[in-house]
């Protein structure tokens, strides 16, 4: 009866193996870098840095600005002149209006607007290499966490048989007993060791289980979802020590970033200095502009259009 239920055991255990996910080392990678939210938050970081260094955010272009009023009035006006004469006026309606479109254009600033361009080339970078070191990061998790599993994977496998060796030995040592071939401390000591190894195969199993779960995490998926890892390990021979060090000093992601932030630090510098040399901007306007003063007025109506155009130097010379 026991021969037949391991049989059965073994003859399922294919098919409940083959309904679980074989997980690839690739397509964990894969999976992280489409679903983790670190990822997905360094690359929005980069879009927003990406649409900040464009030339409408520089300064270089020229502002224009168009304005429009009107008004109205309606008073009770008494007026005097210089003979002592007075004047009544009940209702007196008075009217006027205007629009102007200007642009402005600072033609000299320090240099202020050129640092602040190429500063936010700057951060542009930086953000770029925010999201590789993010990348990178997750990266190195995904390898540790899955090679974990992959590990927990066999120790889970290396305790099972050994807990069934120790049931076989148990069952052995006690039919040995009934025949007086073994002692009642043997099958004590043996039935220790079967308590042991299921215990050990227990904590291997709540390991194991961990270990999914905290790559399921990190992968951006629901953290019960059952699967097995391929722990297949291909070792790349042709790596030497020269070799790796020198790719550290020309691919070290956090070397760039320590470079970019210097770079940063001296724009900001420049941009602090500007503040020190006068500005220069030139404008010009069109606009028109129209009155009606009724009976108040010295004049009925008043009516203008025209250009105007302009420079304006400005020089903080101190603020404290």
């Amino acid at each position: 009866m026991k021969m037949n239920k391991l049989t059965l055991i073994l003859l399922l255990f294919p098919f409940w193996l083959s309904g679980q996910e074989v997980l690839n080392l690739e397509d964990a990678v894969s999976i992280s870098l489409k679903n983790n939210f670190d990822i997905q938050l360094a690359l929005n970081n980069e879009k927003q840095s990406e649409n900040n260094q464009t030339i409408y955010n520089s300064g270089y272009l020229p502002s224009i600005v168009a304005n429009g009023n009107t008004n109205y009035s309606n008073k009770n006006t008494s007026l005097t002149s210089q003979q002592g004469v007075e004047t009544t006026i009940d209702g007196a309606v008075v009217e006027s209006y205007g629009a102007t479109i200007g642009i402005n254009y600072v033609l000299f600033n320090g240099g202020n607007r050129k640092y602040q361009y190429d500063k936010l080339k700057e951060q542009y970078k930086l953000a770029s290499n925010q999201k590789r070191l993010q990348i990178e990061n997750t990266l190195m998790e995904v390898y540790t966490l899955f090679f974990n599993v992959a590990r927990n994977q066999e120790q889970k496998k290396t305790l099972e048989a050994a807990y069934d060796i120790s049931k076989e030995r148990l069952e052995r040592v006690t039919a040995q007993q009934k025949f007086g071939q073994k002692t009642s401390l043997e099958v004590l000591n043996a039935k220790v060791d079967a308590n042991n190894d299921s215990i050990n195969m227990l904590n291997a199993t709540v390991v194991l289980e961990n270990s999914k779960r905290n790559l399921n995490f990190l992968l951006g998926r629901g953290v019960n979802t059952e699967y097995q890892v391929n722990n297949t390990v291909v070792l790349d021979n042709s790596l030497t020590y020269e070799k790796l060090k020198s790719q550290m000093d020309s691919n070290n992601v956090q070397l760039q970033q320590i470079a970019i932030n210097i770079s940063i630090s001296n724009y900001d510098l420049k941009i602090n200095r500007s503040g020190w040399i006068p500005n220069l901007s030139a404008n010009a306007s069109y606009g028109i502009n129209g009155s009606d003063n009724g009976q108040v007025g010295f004049f009925q109506s008043q009516n203008s259009a025209g250009l105007n155009a302009g420079l304006n130097l400005t020089w903080n010379i101190f603020d404290g």
